[in-house]
């Protein structure tokens, strides 16, 4: 599913990248084919102001059906430097009379192109069959001035496409003739052809090289998404393992009921029934604990809270319980550096009629105050506290200690947690945070205790993190255990203060 993913990733943006650069190549390609074109026409358009500028009238003839004046084709088409280099650019002339006759050119072959009258620029095929026979001889080409350029005769079969502009030439109101002037369009489609190959190469090269980095970034962006399948299925199967084993004891123990011939041993049924209701009762809650801390919707109402009396009140709690196992649980609450200071309230002095300034009520904080959530605490020192019991033997001690430690500007609450229970093992340190892992459960039977479910530590570094305090176990096999934890203080800032504002204004 994960590869199939991936493939799809890495596929979507090749395609999307691919269509960016063919939408970006097809913009070079017309800008630049564009700019090709309008460079033709300008040069065409630049060579019949040269020649119209080079241009001889002559009076027209006594015979002629008009009056006026004429051109003089041998003297403004004669074999000059300019027309040179007109020739050395490819650029060929054509002149025609006002009827569309032609009079002169400088091709070595008559074009069968008609006359196209329109000022702009236009592309016109020529090809073998365009070309007329040879040129009467009343007709002066440019071998007639002294040169030849043998085009046509090596013309091709296939189209030569031909770039023209046909411009009308007056004088004094009267139509001279036309002139048209020509220039091979391959300069325009050879470097566009090449400019298309390069491109269609670059944008392979770039496409293929997009697509393995974008299989290379699926795989990086998938993998937190991998690891979160692995750990909710891993999840998953631990939770229905462990919700599996209450409910079958209580479909067993509900079944042998019900077919129980004596009525009297029913309530023990029903006790062994009630008591599986309530671990599977816990281990919900605690599922539903952890879901909530892994939401972002999961965030608790923080609040100054004292943690010395939430502490003592956790311990009077599991007094009980450990008195049941003859074990030894004591609290041992160090005098704090902060001493407690009594509310203090203070009014800036004011004229009358005027505005005073801010008045303010200042409370500093009560030693081994921190901000968190008094019953997420209680919930981690409660778990802490009955892991120290269930895995300490009889007649074992378990230590609590309160104290606090000031470290420059930094002022923390620590919490520690000393038992001589059977501890852990190295091996198993490195993991008792994870979800339903356990240690070894043989030693846990030794010492006829429940092994739990394996979220009671989860949910201590769960509630830890949220209230940024660092948690850190020590335990050697058979020696004990001793778990500390470290709060930010809530006064550790010397400026940070609870304060309540008011303003108050003169009458």
């Amino acid at each position: 599913m994960f590869q199939a993913t991936r493939r799809r990733l890495a596929l979507w943006y090749a395609i999307v990248t691919a269509i960016l650069l063919v939408l970006f190549a097809a913009s070079v390609y017309l800008y630049v084919r564009i700019t090709l074109v309008d460079r033709v026409d300008d040069t065409l358009k630049h060579v019949i102001e040269v020649v119209e500028r080079s241009l001889v009238l002559e009076p027209a003839p006594q015979d002629a059906t008009h009056h006026g004046v004429t051109i003089d084709i041998a003297a403004s088409f004669r074999w000059s430097e300019t027309t040179r280099n007109f020739n050395e650019d490819r650029i060929d002339l054509e002149w025609f009379s006002p009827t569309g006759d032609l009079l002169w050119t400088t091709w070595d072959r008559i074009l069968d192109i008609p006359l196209d009258f329109s000022p702009s620029g236009r592309t016109v095929s020529l090809n073998a069959s365009a070309i007329a026979p040879d040129p009467t001889p009343q007709i002066p080409t440019a071998s007639d001035l002294g040169a030849s350029r043998d085009l046509a005769a090596n013309l091709p079969h296939t189209p030569q496409p031909l770039r023209q502009i046909t411009k009308l030439i007056k004088y004094d109101h009267q139509p001279l003739g036309y002139l048209r002037v020509s220039h091979p369009w391959f300069e325009v489609t050879q470097p566009s052809q090449d400019l298309m190959i390069d491109l269609g190469f670059g944008i392979l090269c770039v496409v293929v090289t997009i697509s393995a980095i974008g299989w290379w970034l699926s795989g990086i962006a998938m993998r937190p998404v991998l690891d979160s399948y692995e750990r909710l299925r891993q999840f998953t199967a631990d939770a229905s393992h462990e919700l599996r084993s209450p409910i079958s004891s209580i479909q067993t123990n509900i079944q042998v009921a019900l077919r129980e011939p004596d009525l009297s041993r029913i309530p023990d049924r029903l006790k062994v029934v009630e008591r599986t209701t309530r671990r599977l009762s816990q281990l919900v809650d605690d599922l539903l604990f952890l879901a909530r801390q892994d939401s972002p919707l999961g965030e608790a109402e923080f609040e100054l809270i004292p943690l010395d009396a939430l502490i003592l009140e956790t311990v009077e709690e599991q007094q009980a319980i450990a008195a049941e196992k003859h074990l030894t649980l004591s609290l041992e609450i160090h005098d704090s550096l902060i001493l407690p200071a009594a509310a203090t309230q203070t009014f800036e002095t004011f004229e009358p009629f005027e505005t005073c300034d801010t008045a303010e009520l200042v409370t500093e904080v009560e030693p081994y105050s921190i901000q968190g959530n008094w019953n997420q605490i209680t919930r981690l020192l409660t778990n802490l506290l009955s892991n120290a019991i269930r895995y300490t033997p009889d007649y074992g001690e378990i230590h609590v200690i309160l104290r606090d430690r000031q470290d420059g500007n930094e002022h923390h609450t620590i919490v520690e947690i000393r038992d001589t229970g059977i501890g852990i093992a190295p091996e198993d340190l490195t993991r008792i945070f994870e979800r339903f892992y356990r240690v070894d459960t043989s030693r846990h039977r030794q010492l006829g205790s429940d092994h739990g479910s394996g979220l009671g530590l989860s949910i201590v570094k769960a509630i830890a993190d949220q209230h940024d305090a660092q948690i850190m176990i020590d335990s050697q096999c058979d020696r004990g255990t001793t778990v500390t934890l470290t709060f930010v203080a809530a006064s550790f800032e010397p400026h940070r203060k609870f304060t309540t504002t008011h303003n108050v204004q003169s009458v």
